[in-house]
């Protein structure tokens, strides 16, 4: 398949929403917080205004995108990023869509002077941690959960 990356665009904030909430839906077993009615749109265009985001395009539909943003964190010695969010059709996972998303942020980043970049995902999404460590991330940090 010829699949076109681009920068997202404010018109694709819908399409992105959309994309996100399919991520939601299979991610709730793991994050019980996650607000399956959260309508996201305006989130995604101020995203796509002010951050990084790309998408991967199949013909005119958006099936993969990627949102991240550079930190501006003064107690750190190298200018870093947290990858936010990124998410891929279910149809088309495994066809390497997120790993190109995932090299063109990089890209971006390394633009910026970016030194490392941060993502966290629930350890027990098995196919996310498998997805990251054979993308080169390393665990540095643990981040426990705690109900109230």
């Amino acid at each position: 398949m010829n699949y076109i990356y681009r920068n997202a665009e404010e018109s694709d904030a819908k399409a992105v929403t959309a994309l996100f909430k399919e991520s939601v839906r299979y991610h709730e077993k793991w994050d019980v917080d996650l607000d399956q009615e959260w309508d996201g749109l305006d989130y995604f265009k101020n995203a796509i205004n002010k951050n990084f985001v790309y998408v991967c395009l199949d013909k005119d539909e958006v099936v993969g995108c990627i949102v991240g943003k550079a930190l501006d964190v003064p107690f750190y010695k190298v200018k870093t990023a947290e990858l936010l969010h990124i998410a891929v059709k279910s149809e088309y996972r495994s066809k390497n869509i997120g790993r190109l998303l995932s090299d063109k942020f990089e890209n971006h980043l390394k633009d910026l002077g970016c030194k490392s970049v941060y993502v966290t995902y629930s350890t027990d999404n098995i196919r996310a941690g498998d997805f990251y460590t054979n993308n080169n991330y390393k665990s540095c940090y643990t981040i426990l959960r705690k109900e109230l």
